[in-house]
């Protein structure tokens, strides 16, 4: 939990990186759950963060707008960890 969080923190802190992609966030996830228990997505594309950035609402994008993916413009990354059973 806690070293993960300082970990993301890193790699947004770190100038050459300037944010965290799905990769970094698989990784970095891994290093404190096995890693067949971490699952890493994104979500976004150039229009959705360009429309984030000027305030536009999700309600006046199109649902296929909305859909696109596009791994160059992930605008939220997601990570889902589940811990081991025993």
């Amino acid at each position: 939990g806690e070293s993960v969080m300082r970990e993301l923190e890193a790699i947004v802190a770190d100038p050459d990186l300037g944010a965290i992609d799905k990769l970094h966030a698989y990784f970095a996830a891994s290093s404190a759950w096995k890693a067949e228990n971490v699952t890493a997505v994104s979500y976004g594309n150039v229009l959705t963060c360009t429309a984030f950035l000027h305030g536009i609402a999700a309600e006046e994008l199109e649902p296929a707008e909305l859909e696109h993916l596009d791994r160059d413009f992930e605008l939220l990354v997601a990570v889902h960890a589940r811990k081991a059973l025993f």
